[in-house]
């Protein structure tokens, strides 16, 4: 097999494609979106203490 280093190079680019596109801008850019949609969502107010204590016996860590 050969291997030289201009093969390397080009793995470690980031440069897959040969139009030059990366895939993963465009996965950043999904992710970015569905934290924008569902990161409101997620936040109820409550902190996770406040919801472990909701849940979970203080004394006895078992739940209520």
């Amino acid at each position: 097999m050969n291997h030289n280093v201009s093969d390397d190079e080009d793995l470690n680019s980031g440069e897959t494609n040969p139009d030059g596109a990366n895939p993963k801008k465009g996965l950043a850019a999904w992710l970015e979106e569905i934290s924008r949609e569902t990161g409101p969502m997620m936040n109820d107010g409550r902190t996770s203490k406040e919801l472990m204590d909701e849940l979970y016996d203080e004394e006895t860590g078992l739940p209520k």
